[in-house]
């Protein structure tokens, strides 16, 4: 998996309607569909790890050194983070908040990529 983007066909034009071109958003709607049951249901756990597997593999498709970009993250990016999840974790379980809290989610993570490629940019 490189760039969900970047393929042809007639998915290409749903997802950039739907992503606005953005790659991180497009491998988050990727990461979400794949783990989707028949019912449409994703498990939050499932598809973190559906979003990293394709980051990564987007990263190694681009002849970065993964390992390399692992080891800028600090401990305290990584506890903050930590406690981003734990705080939405709590709010998606609540009943009345399922739409409200992917819609949250999504723009805080495409806010954090953005502001992570910005500082990659400098």
């Amino acid at each position: 998996m490189t760039d969900p983007t970047a393929s042809g066909g007639p998915d290409r034009a749903l997802i950039l309607r739907l992503t606005g071109g953005d790659r991180s958003t497009a491998l988050c709607l990727l990461a979400i569909c794949q783990r989707a049951d028949a019912e449409g249901v994703a498990p939050f756990h499932e598809v973190a790890i559906a979003y990293r597997d394709d980051h990564l593999n987007a990263m190694r498709a681009e002849g970065r050194d993964v390992e390399a970009e692992a080891g800028r993250l600090s401990v305290d990016a990584a506890l903050g983070c930590y406690n981003e999840i734990t705080r939405s974790r709590r709010v998606s379980q609540h009943p009345l908040n399922a739409r409200l809290f992917l819609e949250d989610m999504l723009l805080r993570y495409a806010r954090s990529f953005q502001a992570a490629a910005a500082a990659m940019r400098r």
